[in-house]
């Protein structure tokens, strides 16, 4: 996968699949983010949103380092990690898998993030919303390149901004589908894989308002694309 940095999450019961069709699911989250920059130049550099570039520093970076990891495996550390957004959304797709168990149900699921070089927090914060200035055409690729690589009959994309080139490219084939699902729903037709593949857009699990408000949404597209 040439175009990514980022190695994805597969778990251990991927092949397996989700829900009585064995439906398999790949979710793609926004962006990594650093909160060391201050002070740091490496760090500066690392997350430079001009280079988009965070490779040189993939063994090199001394926090990660320290800790015997490498920046191109934070997909692994975190959902290792449990934070609030990841376990919020294990808990809401719980019942499809048969199971409240955390780690079971990773285990059933790939993922990785869209963006694909760490970005800085911004000053006073201790988080990094995605930009649309963050992205660039190399992340749509390394998209494909995961997608092509683990063939997954569901595609789960958390959030805006990244959700846009997702949606909107040549391999849409139902525009209609689209419109009539308010932007949920859509099937791409990608080339080297012989079934279409569904995009669900739900809102970002670490937005929590607006991740319960429209759960019960995302839920009911989710359950009729696995039945499928």
């Amino acid at each position: 996968m040439k175009n990514n940095f980022f190695i994805p999450f597969k778990g251990k019961n991927y092949e397996c699949g989700v829900g009585t069709k064995k439906k398999k699911i790949l979710v793609i989250g926004a962006s990594f983010y650093c909160p060391y920059i201050n002070g740091n130049d490496d760090c500066k550099k690392c997350t430079d949103i001009n280079l988009k570039d965070s490779s040189p520093y993939d063994k090199e970076c001394k926090i990660y380092k320290s800790k015997g990891k490498t920046l191109h495996n934070e997909t692994t550390y975190s959902i290792e990690n449990e934070t609030t957004a990841y376990k919020r959304f294990a808990t809401s797709i719980s019942k499809f898998v048969g199971t409240d168990d955390y780690e079971k149900i990773w285990s059933h699921l790939s993922f990785t993030n869209y963006v694909q070089f760490i970005l800085p927090v911004e000053e006073g914060k201790k988080y990094r919303k995605t930009k649309e200035s963050d992205l660039s055409p190399r992340d749509f690729n390394a998209f494909l390149d995961v997608v092509t690589e683990l063939k997954p009959d569901i595609v789960i994309v958390w959030g805006c901004v990244v959700n846009t080139p997702i949606k909107n490219n040549k391999y849409l084939i139902d525009k209609k589908e689209l419109i009539k699902t308010d932007g949920y729903v859509c099937h791409l037709s990608i080339p080297n894989i012989d079934h279409k593949i569904c995009i669900i857009n739900s809102y970002h699990p670490s937005s929590k308002h607006y991740w319960y408000n429209n759960l019960k949404i995302f839920q009911d597209y989710l359950s009729k694309q696995l039945m499928l």
